[in-house]
């Protein structure tokens, strides 16, 4: 080959990799009124030609103090994250249930705090797997080979440990979130389904969890959220089939049908199912958030209102959440010295709120509560009753809150009154002309500083036991008490 032929291959290969280097940034002429329009569209064709794992860049004029993060619509995910931590562990043993481990996989992450917010207490797991599977990798070990009476139907397993590869979003099941689980080794059989034996080179676990938009960013925190049902399905590479004689010995079986392992595979993973669904939902919701935390960062009060989830496609629309403060009492306690009264009478009563704002008239509710068997008679106390619910912003407004009690007897004779009871106020300065007993002084600006720091929950209570005179409906005076317990709450709503 000549010198020039030399020159003119090496010059196209030059100008061919200056160009893909130049692909990230490609220069834009353009005016000045469209140049914003035309930026963006750069962006997004960057974004779409990006692959699954690599990161968009930074847009322009980004505020240097905030971190980056691309809201991610597509997938899968891949080995990102130390995902081989997250294991899923099939038990041999009889009442050894399927378990979901997090192990070290929170170490490390960068996204703890928006992870925290779907755990209990805000506490992420860290039990380990690495002393759980007891696995003996007996060659030829049979899967409840020690169980006397192992019918025809019954279906077993030896110890299978998985670990999550990938994590995507899925049509499946009316959209999904998927996580494809992988089997660590394949020593022993697998699976067994009465006199059926299966040796399985290589499995995947996938499970599968739906997304609803009350649990995202849940404040308060609720266990209920994520007991949703979840989907799992084993799917087997590659496996040889064997048959159980009589006499115990094992054949290669000739039968290669399907239909007894395929209901084998499904009986399993209807119990991986329904054992891991809480882990499952947990870590589902909060990847998802980690994902969409420019638009939902850790520190924010607002609230999913719609998720939209197809395959290999996710997005979810917001809407702002506004601060409040709540307060509830109820009655416990209740009892008469020396009386079957409360044995013998039903009862009811009913709360008298006063809402006192500064400068206006006195705005009064009432809030009943029934008596009969189960509430007053047999338990002795009241549900929470609720006494107001404010916005941040009203506080300063409110002077006090005042709760007058009244309990009375129910019969088709009498409506008496049966305590004589000092009202009960919530006062928002300290003050000496309040009439009644002072629960406690409610403060506002340790209101909005709970809002601030996400301190939601029960921030101030009190508990009074209150002795007092009380009646029957003959009329005799005897002493009587109950115990009256008040808390404020601040939520989000």
């Amino acid at each position: 080959m000549d010198l020039r032929k030399s020159a003119i291959i090496a010059f196209s290969v030059l100008g061919t990799i200056a160009v893909l280097a130049g692909c990230k940034n490609l220069p834009v002429k353009t005016s000045d009124e469209n140049s914003a329009d035309t930026q963006q569209k750069v962006i997004a064709r960057s974004m779409q030609l990006a692959g699954p794992e690599s990161t968009a860049k930074r847009p322009l004029n980004w505020p240097s103090n905030k971190v980056w993060k691309p809201m991610r619509h597509f997938g899968p995910f891949q080995k990102k994250s130390r995902f081989e931590e997250i294991q899923i562990l099939l038990k041999q043993q009889f009442g050894q249930n399927p378990q979901w481990y997090f192990n070290n996989f929170f170490e490390f992450d960068l996204h703890k705090r928006i992870y925290r917010k779907y755990f209990q207490n805000s506490v992420l797991p860290t039990i380990a797997t690495s002393a759980t599977p007891q696995q003996d990798y007996i060659p030829g070990k049979i899967p409840a080979s020690g169980v006397t009476n192992f019918g025809d139907d019954d279906v077993a397993s030896t110890d299978i440990l998985f670990e999550l590869h990938q994590i995507r979003y899925s049509s499946r099941y009316g959209g999904s979130v998927e996580f494809r689980f992988q089997a660590t080794e394949d020593y022993e059989y697998e699976l067994r389904r009465g006199s059926k034996l299966w040796d399985i080179q290589s499995m995947d676990l996938l499970v599968y969890t739906h997304l609803k938009a009350e649990s995202f960013n849940p404040i308060p925190f609720n266990s209920n959220f994520f007991n949703a049902p979840v989907y799992a399905e084993l799917r087997p590479r590659v496996g040889q089939a064997y048959d159980i004689d009589s006499d115990s010995k094992i054949r290669a079986s000739q039968d290669q049908s399907e239909t007894s392992l395929n209901i084998a595979l499904q009986t399993i993973a209807d119990a991986i199912a329904s054992h891991v669904k809480q882990s499952a939902n947990q870590f589902a919701y909060g990847f998802v958030h980690t994902q969409f935390q420019n638009a939902l960062p850790y520190d924010s009060t607002d609230k999913v209102t719609k998720v939209l989830l197809k395959e290999n496609y996710l997005d979810l629309h917001f809407t702002h959440r506004y601060p409040v403060f709540t307060l509830r009492a109820r009655l416990g306690g209740i009892y008469a010295l020396g009386s079957d009264l409360f044995d013998t009478a039903r009862f009811y009563g009913y709360l008298w709120v006063n809402h006192k704002y500064k400068g206006k008239t006195d705005e009064w509710h009432i809030v009943h509560f029934p008596g009969g068997s189960g509430t007053i008679e047999s338990t002795g106390s009241t549900y929470w009753l609720p006494l107001g619910n404010w916005s941040l912003d009203e506080c300063q407004y409110l002077e006090r809150i005042t709760v007058e009690i009244t309990l009375l007897e129910d019969d088709d004779l009498s409506n008496d009154d049966l305590f004589s009871v000092d009202p009960h106020v919530f006062v928002f300065e300290e003050s000496d002309a309040v009439q009644g007993k002072v629960d406690f002084v409610i403060d506002c600006a340790a209101i909005q500083n709970a809002h601030q720091q996400q301190k939601y929950g029960v921030l101030d209570g009190h508990e009074y036991m209150d002795l007092n005179l009380l009646y029957d409906s003959d009329g005799d005076y005897q002493w009587g008490n109950f115990v009256w317990s008040s808390r404020l709450e601040v939520w989000v709503r």
